[in-house]
């Protein structure tokens, strides 16, 4: 088995403000229980970047989604605090398990913006016979499995809480645990363990 340690790292989002489009929301009209598919620009960003964006694209829960609001609240702050301070509010202030948050930039803040969105990405949500497509270097896309695909989740399998184990623990658990017929396996890194997740996603490719 190969042992593909995909990060489930942190990814922040600057937003600015913009009217609506046909099946594009507004990033500041978002509610909880939006499903959400990312631009192209979003997926392939890097961990910790911060992009501008304006609006984001919704579709039906039940179609296939990259990521569900899962909670909303604004910023209380008297003035705009900088890019950086307003991720750490946006990381404090939403669940432990998101790992995603869409907040204000400089200038939707002086529009009146003060939204938070925190969004739970599909890479904590697959299910056993999800089809996905790896998009960049971070980030998978779930798609139909009747359509080309890289790769199928097999099972899901759940580490013990503790410390975050070392790479060797974690190959070793995945390699026990997993299907025998995995080719490949998603793992937790330090910091999506520090968000409650103990999930290893085995892939047949």
């Amino acid at each position: 088995m190969s042992n593909w340690f995909f990060g489930i790292s942190l990814l922040v989002l600057g937003l600015a403000v913009a009217a609506c489009q046909s099946d594009q929301k507004s990033a500041f009209d978002l509610e909880i229980g939006d499903c959400i598919v990312p631009s192209q620009e979003m997926a392939e960003a890097g961990t910790g970047k911060v992009l501008e964006i304006e609006t984001v694209k919704t579709v039906d829960c039940a179609e296939l989604h990259d990521g569900e609001v899962i909670a909303v609240f604004n910023s209380l702050e008297a003035a705009f605090p900088g890019d950086d301070a307003m991720a750490q509010i946006a990381a404090e202030g939403c669940p432990s398990k998101s790992s995603l948050q869409l907040f204000p930039t400089a200038d939707s803040w002086r529009e009146g913006d003060r939204e938070i969105a925190c969004i739970l990405e599909s890479i904590f949500d697959l299910g056993v016979g999800d089809c996905i497509d790896y998009v960049g270097d971070f980030n998978v896309s779930r798609t139909s499995c009747s359509d080309r695909h890289d790769a199928e989740v097999l099972d899901l399998v759940y580490m013990p809480d503790g410390v975050y184990p070392s790479e060797f623990e974690i190959d070793s658990f995945a390699i026990e645990n997993c299907p025998f017929a995995t080719d490949i396996y998603i793992g937790p890194t330090i910091e999506s363990w520090e968000r409650d997740d103990r999930q290893i996603i085995c892939l047949d490719e």
